[in-house]
């Protein structure tokens, strides 16, 4: 329920479980019960035809007085401060006792809990959903209020066009969306890849989205999103690396580009790593353009959205295992002092990565979260959780071993202290 109060603001403090992360700047803040303070406007209801954007009116000066903030840089907390904001926009964070006395503005005691900006989530699905303004509404109460939508279609733009997404009263700023992802169906070629990007100019794509594509339709489809002044995001083919994809301009790599080629790029040999991943057997990329095979491809990205190591071989992760075995710090660095020389955004999705890397952790089986999703869904995680159990535990392990050093390569290569927030994080 949103709150009422002085000048139509108001105040919501919600109380959430776990990790919260903003991605321009890799804000962590891990709270068993964080509770967070977030401005929100009062929303008024459209009586329009159909699910119109309501407006959202302007919010008056607002001061949050007696609140606990974390400095994103050190960790620090400072006790008793004050947040002022003016039209939904933070404008100073002093501490409370320097507030000027008899100060017209309107407040809020923040009751010494923890306050923390909107956050915006820069990698969600949320859209795609069959009720999308359930996620939308949890991400509200939760502190997320700006969203990039990271899977569109034609029909989605045109909604969003026409001011009906995002769905609902309670939903976060859609902050950018692609149209159609790029795969063998859409950009079995290079030509084909730069007719698709054109063609999403046109509908108003704000940004290109690469999931599964041949090489040279990688790289085209880069160059044509460029040359008509949109941005690109998404994975890596398997034999792209993620120097020769930051150099060609590739603005946003999600996931660690998923599969081997970060890591690859990231060991003491990474000669010697890719001719073995070049050597391994693939599917020719004609074949997926069969509708049949088009078909059973779609249904296992599907199952991927529930947890993508299930697809993985196991030459596959022998291989990830050898590049772990010969990780190499310095060239990690490198990479990342690359990433941040060619502006290439690393968004690594760690809260999307600990669930289907540690699986078999015994906390997911209780967490919380599953009172939100239906049964169907439930049923669906469990299966996938039961496939993830049975998997070798050699290749369990190489999952435990991956996650641990992600963790390290952010903490140790992509620091928000020597890298500027273009190459921040984003859980």
């Amino acid at each position: 329920m949103i709150p009422t109060d002085v000048d139509r603001s108001a105040v919501a403090v919600v109380q959430i479980e776990g990790m919260i992360a903003a991605a321009a700047g890799c804000c962590i803040m891990p709270r068993r019960c964080l509770v967070i303070l977030v401005l929100l406007t009062f929303l008024i209801a459209a009586c329009a035809e159909g699910p119109t954007r309501p407006e959202i009116l302007i919010a008056a000066p607002l001061r949050i007085d007696n609140v606990t903030i974390v400095d994103p840089d050190d960790g620090i907390e400072r006790l008793a401060m004050s947040i002022l904001m003016d039209k939904g926009k933070i404008v100073s964070v002093m501490p409370t006792r320097d507030v000027p006395a008899g100060s017209p503005i309107a407040t809020v005691d923040g009751g010494n809990r923890f306050a923390v900006p909107g956050y915006n989530n820069m990698h969600s699905h949320a859209l795609v959903a069959k009720r999308p303004e359930l996620l939308l509404a949890t991400m509200l109460a939760e502190g997320v209020t700006g969203f990039r939508q990271m899977s569109g279609t034609p029909t989605l733009l045109t909604a969003r066009d026409e001011g009906r997404i995002p769905p609902g009263l309670y939903a976060p700023d859609l902050l950018a969306m692609p149209g159609d992802l790029l795969f063998p169906f859409n950009a079995g070629s290079a030509n084909e890849a730069r007719a698709e990007v054109d063609r999403q100019k046109r509908q108003h794509a704000d940004f290109i989205k690469i999931i599964l594509v041949s090489r040279p339709a990688f790289f085209a489809a880069i160059d044509e999103a460029h040359r008509i002044g949109l941005p690109t995001a998404g994975h890596l083919p398997p034999d792209v690396s993620p120097l020769e994809a930051s150099r060609a301009g590739f603005d946003s790599i999600e996931h660690f580009g998923t599969g081997n080629p970060f890591w690859i790029e990231c060991s003491s040999d990474p000669t010697a790593l890719w001719r073995v991943k070049t050597d391994e057997a693939t599917v020719p990329w004609w074949i997926m353009r069969i509708p049949v095979v088009g078909d059973i491809v779609m249904k296992r990205v599907e199952r991927q959205l529930i947890n993508p190591t299930l697809n993985d071989s196991v030459a596959t992760v022998a291989l990830r295992q050898r590049a772990l075995d010969g990780f190499d710090i310095e060239r990690c660095q490198a990479l990342a002092r690359a990433f941040k020389a060619n502006n290439t955004w690393q968004v690594p999705t760690m809260v999307r990565l600990r669930t289907q890397e540690l699986a078999d952790l015994p906390e997911y089986e209780t967490d919380p979260g599953l009172a939100n999703m239906s049964d169907d869904m439930k049923k669906t995680w469990r299966e996938s959780t039961a496939q993830f159990h049975a998997l070798p535990p050699a290749m369990r392990a190489t999952f435990r071993a991956t996650y641990q050093r992600r963790l390290a390569v952010i903490a140790r290569a992509f620091a928000p202290k020597t890298l500027s927030p273009r190459s921040a994080c984003e859980a």
